[in-house]
């Protein structure tokens, strides 16, 4: 269970520095929309049950960091998919 939570944090911490990289990387813009996405619907689904498992403070702090990627690439899902306009 320890080097599931370490392996969770990093993630979780590659997820949220990735959300600054997203337009500098080549490799991630060729990625489709919904894979950074998913990555970060795993860690955060990752982080709710290694916390009910083990109730250890780490995966209190890997939920934390996750949940700004998850919702950053969930507002971009919600403007690609129903195409929201986002300037006037």
């Amino acid at each position: 269970m320890k080097k599931l939570t370490i392996l969770n944090i990093l993630l979780a911490i590659f997820l949220c520095l990735g959300i600054w990289w997203v337009p500098l990387s080549k490799l991630v813009t060729e990625l489709p929309f919904y894979v950074p996405g998913l990555i970060s619907l795993f860690v955060l689904v990752s982080s709710v049950v290694l916390l009910i498992k083990t109730k250890n403070k780490w995966n209190i702090l890997s939920l934390i960091i996750v949940l700004l990627p998850f919702l950053f690439y969930l507002f971009i899902a919600v403007v690609i998919i129903f195409k929201i306009p986002l300037a006037p």
